[in-house]
């Protein structure tokens, strides 16, 4: 039953430290910490996974191939480990070339033990119940004793380390990392200690269950937890600064004193780099349409300190002209001598293109402020709450103001309108022309002050649209009809006299004939008296 629990235990281990290893994988930060702390969650991963099918194996051959299997990674679980540990105290800063092999080298001894060494050496199956023990009474014993004293003085050297590290004047986060990873060492130990404590109360002398996985557990957790919860996956400055530099839509140019490119930051190998020529090693002014003046300018930027001189150039790219802005200075050493130039490059087509849209918007506006200034109506627009934004010449004689002073005020405050019959206000000439159902007025308005010579107009309003559909303003057209209506009240009256003159007429005609019947009637009647 035992034996059971335990490689229960041991696949469940294998599924925990494989999550956590693809999580940090998937973070895809790049510290020096990353890499053997995945190689750590790997080594522990397959050497759980391959003792826990040692419990399942049928047969002693395949229990022994499943050990075999997993004894690489089994055996690099204390120098993968030391390593983690080291890495995070700071101690393989300097001297990696000959650190790494010594930490490497004791897993050499457990490999030869079980894969070149005598048969006698190698580790034996022993039946228990329903699973299989290891059997260490053999030859290879002393391999046995050599791998667990190289474990325990790991575990001190790389946990003294990180205990010597935290003495140090370090951040809250840093001895934060340092309080987890501590616990978690003084942890592994007491699992390792309970785990052979039970096992030698459960099993023979020297005969051990393949499936142990507690203390390692324990271990990548604990450094799990300082990893992601305490953020032990910093970067460093030059690591900042590279990703930096790459997230920089400028293009980022480091020249030797050559001036070939040296360094190059993604943005320009992207936008330089040809097919059959990339950028790194290309001497820089072979790139540019006009190579003299790029030469002239770059050996002015050897000369300046930060910002250095700033010049527009034309750069040949797989695309086509690039028309870009380019500006540097020297990098010099403690002397104050040149080494190299670093070069700033920023594409100017965007800039370029916006201009021309800036230039074509103020000409169309040029041309609208022409077209509504020889307009012989008067012409307001106003924004969405019906507060006054432009007005031509004409609109502005008949309010009375200028557009300065009309800017922003309400329409009804500079251009009050009255019913010319009625001398109503008319309140909702705006509210008609958002409602398409609504008729629009058909009346004539008074506009000017209250006190003096008012002018008679006529007015039509619509909504604006911008270039999504939504409402942008209201735009009202008014037409002095002063004149025009003096004109039709002229004609009124002309029509008047005249009609009257008809009427005259008439009657002084049909007056005429009576009287002339009566005259002749007179002059008959005189016939007839003697004289």
């Amino acid at each position: 039953m035992l034996l059971r629990v335990l490689t229960a235990a041991s696949l469940l281990a294998a599924a925990v430290h494989a999550g956590l290893a693809f999580h940090a994988w998937r973070r895809r930060t790049r510290s020096p910490l990353t890499l053997p702390f995945i190689g750590l969650c790997v080594a522990f991963g397959v050497s759980s996974l391959t003792l826990g099918l040692v419990g399942f194996a049928p047969s002693a051959r395949d229990a022994e191939f499943w050990f075999r299997l997993g004894t690489p990674f089994s055996s690099a679980v204390p120098s993968v480990s030391l390593h983690v540990l080291l890495a995070l105290s700071g101690r393989l800063s300097r001297g990696r070339g000959w650190k790494l092999p010594l930490i490497y080298a004791p897993m050499l001894p457990t490999l030869y033990q079980e894969f070149l060494g005598p048969d006698a050496w190698r580790v034996a199956m022993v039946p228990y119940e329903n699973g299989w023990l290891l059997d260490f009474r053999g030859a290879g014993f002393p391999f046995l004793a050599f791998f667990g004293a190289w474990n325990l003085l790991g575990l001190l050297i790389g946990y003294g380390a990180v205990w010597h590290w935290a003495r140090g004047p370090r951040t809250r986060r840093e001895r934060a990392q340092a309080r987890v990873i501590l616990w978690t060492g003084l942890l592994s130990f007491a699992g390792l200690a309970i785990a052979h404590t039970v096992a030698a109360r459960n099993f023979d002398d020297r005969l051990m269950p393949p499936q142990l996985p507690v203390p390692g557990l324990i271990v990548a957790l604990g450094l799990a937890a300082a990893l992601f919860r305490h953020r032990l996956l910093v970067v460093t400055p030059s690591l900042a600064l590279d990703q930096v530099l790459a997230s920089l839509r400028d293009m980022l140019l480091v020249l030797d004193r050559h001036g070939r490119v040296a360094e190059a930051n993604a943005p320009a190998r992207r936008a330089l780099d040809l097919p059959d020529r990339p950028l790194a090693g290309r001497v820089f002014v072979d790139v540019a349409a006009d190579p003299a003046t790029l030469a002239d300018a770059l050996a002015r930027m050897r000369e300046s300190d930060p910002p250095g001189p700033c010049v527009e150039a034309e750069l040949i790219t797989a695309e086509g002209p690039m028309p870009v802005e380019i500006s540097g200075s020297a990098i010099r050493d403690a002397d104050g001598d040149p080494l190299a130039l670093a070069v700033v490059v920023r594409d100017l087509r965007d800039t370029r293109r916006l201009q021309r849209e800036i230039d074509e918007r103020r000409r169309a506006e040029d041309r609208l402020a022409a077209t509504l200034e020889a307009v012989a109506d008067g012409v307001v627009a106003t924004d969405v709450d019906g507060r006054v934004v432009l007005m031509n010449p004409v609109a502005e004689r008949l309010a009375g103001r200028t557009l300065a002073e009309a800017a922003n005020r309400p329409l009804h405050e500079v251009l009050p309108l009255r019913d010319a019959r009625t001398l109503a206000p008319e309140p909702d000439l705006l509210a008609r022309a958002a409602d398409p159902a609504r008729p629009g007025p058909d009346a004539d308005f008074l506009v000017g002050p209250e006190e003096g010579p008012r002018l008679l107009v006529t007015c039509a309003a619509a909504p604006m649209r911008g270039p999504d559909g939504a409402r942008a303003g209201f735009v009202l057209v008014l037409r002095d009809v002063t004149q025009d209506r003096q004109v039709e009240q002229e004609l009124a009256r002309t029509s008047r006299l005249e009609s009257v003159g008809l009427l005259a007429g008439g009657i002084a005609h049909d007056f005429n004939n009576i009287l002339t019947a009566i005259l002749g009637y007179v002059e008959m009647a005189r016939l007839d008296v003697p004289p």
